[in-house]
């Protein structure tokens, strides 16, 4: 099972954060603010972990996402499971 922190950090990676619509504005800066604080969360990470010579951690781990992102997100892995999966793909 994947967890929520690894779903949104995902979502911000790739830049889908950036293409969701909703009416919410108070959403929106969530999700703004959640990204801003993920990607100094990274930078600081990947900083240390080459200062020490070792792989990045999980840097999101600690951080909470909107719940807007990962449930999205969810909700499409499953339906293009559920599609892939009538069409025979695998």
């Amino acid at each position: 099972m994947v967890s929520n922190q690894a779903l949104g950090a995902i979502c911000v990676e790739v830049g889908l954060h950036e293409h969701l619509m909703f009416e919410s504005f108070d959403l929106a800066n969530k999700i703004r603010a959640y990204s801003e604080i993920l990607k100094q969360k990274r930078d600081a990470e990947y900083k240390l972990a080459k200062e020490e010579d070792r792989a990045p951690g999980q840097y999101w781990i600690e951080t909470t996402p909107p719940k807007a992102r990962p449930d999205k997100l969810r909700t499409s892995s499953r339906r293009m499971t559920f599609v892939s999966g009538a069409l025979g793909c695998r």
